[in-house]
């Protein structure tokens, strides 16, 4: 018996389109312009659903095979009826999923056999208002409707990982964003 094994596919990764498609940007940069956009309605409270189909890419417009919707709210200590993540956990999943995306193709076109690999994003709010901010209890409601209490985050992801080779990859990646109302 004869076992066949596709060596283009690497932990999941097509290598030879991803091989193709490093080329491709290479011969026209402009090709790797893209524009991805998500589409938020409000529900009801702190609750919200998203909708993602549609995206510009390699010069035109595209979409997805299938629409994509998300449900996004707060849980109930902080006034909302927890029907889904929070919008920070949605950043948060998206940060460290594009991070493991990047290294599972980084170790396929590097010949690398991946074991396992997991992210952690972890992200936190300062417990005390930086000087800039208010408290919202010292936020009157007209002021705070007009330019609402501003919230910093931290955000740091942590890669584990296990290779079955002497690649090592950790990328600490931090980023502080203002957000208001």
């Amino acid at each position: 018996m004869t076992t066949t094994v596709n060596e283009s596919y690497r932990n999941g990764v097509d290598t030879a389109t991803l091989f193709a498609t490093l080329d491709a940007v290479k011969a026209a940069p402009e090709a790797a312009r893209f524009q991805f956009r998500a589409n938020n309605e409000w529900i009801s409270g702190t609750h919200s659903r998203g909708t993602i189909d549609g995206f510009f890419g390699v010069g035109e417009e595209r979409s997805h095979e299938r629409s994509f919707h998300f449900d996004a709210d707060h849980p109930a200590v902080l006034v909302g009826r927890d029907n889904g993540p929070t919008p920070v956990e949605y950043v948060l999943h998206a940060l460290a999923a594009c991070l493991t995306a990047g290294l599972a193709n980084i170790a396929a076109a590097r010949g690398v056999r991946r074991a396992a690999c997991s992210s952690c994003a972890p992200g936190r709010r300062p417990a005390t208002p930086s000087s800039t901010s208010r408290s919202p209890s010292k936020v009157s409601p007209s002021r705070a409707r007009r330019s609402g209490p501003s919230a910093e985050w931290t955000c740091t992801v942590v890669v584990r990982h296990v290779w079955n080779t002497r690649l090592r990859c950790s990328v600490p990646v931090s980023a502080a964003s203002t957000r208001r109302g």
